[in-house]
């Protein structure tokens, strides 16, 4: 698995306006990939994954697929899985 951390969503292929950013793009073998949402809180879940789903929403699918998780990392809060599919966990859960 390969990280572009800080990246502008263009990183890897994928492309969205300039102005819009993930924290993260991780790119799987076969081309599959996630975006990666990194907040405060547990206060900015909502807007995290509001935030992740504009951007998602301005990358060519047709031409790089849909990802296959949208992720809103948090410093601590509750691993779930929201209505809109996005999953949200600590960053404990994913890293010493």
């Amino acid at each position: 698995m390969r990280a572009s951390l800080g990246a502008f969503i263009a990183t890897d292929h994928l492309t969205a306006s300039a102005s819009t950013t993930l924290y993260a793009t991780l790119t799987f073998p076969g081309g599959r990939w996630a975006a990666v949402e990194v907040i405060s809180g547990t206060s900015q879940i909502e807007k995290g994954a509001r935030s992740l789903a504009r951007t998602v929403q301005q990358i060519d699918t047709s031409a790089v697929g849909e990802p296959v998780l949208k992720l809103v990392v948090t410093g601590t809060g509750p691993t779930a899985t929201l209505p809109d599919g996005t999953v949200t966990c600590p960053l404990s859960v994913i890293g010493p």
